[in-house]
């Protein structure tokens, strides 16, 4: 099967099992639904910030709400690519803490169902994205949640309040 129609398919497949149960489920959580559980029992994907494959060009931003807002998640991509477990891994592996702190993340969950804008994958029949949420911890303090998309591709930074593995930081 072509990958652009078994993308489509998919994507079709589970935004309305997704819009379906976002609707349905009750307002907990800030409205997170969708998760996959490892048999550890974590959500996927999950991992260190000692984990091989990271970011090595990657640097903080200033803005405050940058990676903390649904209304400015980090625009990581690869939806199309099949990089949904991948690409977020290696953005969460860079992340240390304000001095350096090791920091372990774990996907919680989708969220916040929106209009896809990205036209490769607007061709491609997929015209809802959602957000997904990653609980961030850096060590010896209460964990953050962290909202990414892989339905767009922006410039990505280490959101304000972490510093990062490689030379960006």
């Amino acid at each position: 099967m072509d990958t652009k129609v078994l993308a489509s398919y998919t994507a079709i497949v589970l935004s309305s099992l997704s819009v379906a149960s976002m609707a349905a489920a009750p307002q907990k959580n800030n409205g997170i639904v969708g998760v996959t559980k490892s048999s550890t029992g974590h959500g996927i994907p999950y991992g260190t910030s000692s984990d091989k494959d990271y970011l090595p060009w990657l640097k903080p931003t200033n803005d405050q709400e940058y990676g903390y807002s649904k209304s400015k998640p980090v625009e990581i991509g690869g939806f199309l690519e099949g990089r949904g477990n991948d690409w977020p891994a290696q953005y969460f592996s860079s992340l240390l803490g304000p001095i350096g702190e090791a920091t372990t993340f774990e996907r919680v969950g989708s969220c916040c169902a929106f209009q896809v804008k990205n036209p490769k994958i607007t061709e491609a029949g997929i015209k809802v994205g959602f957000l997904d949420v990653f609980k961030v911890t850096i060590q010896g303090r209460d964990p953050v949640l962290i909202y990414v998309t892989l339905y767009a591709e922006g410039d990505i930074s280490a959101p304000s309040g972490f510093t990062t593995r490689g030379k960006g930081a």
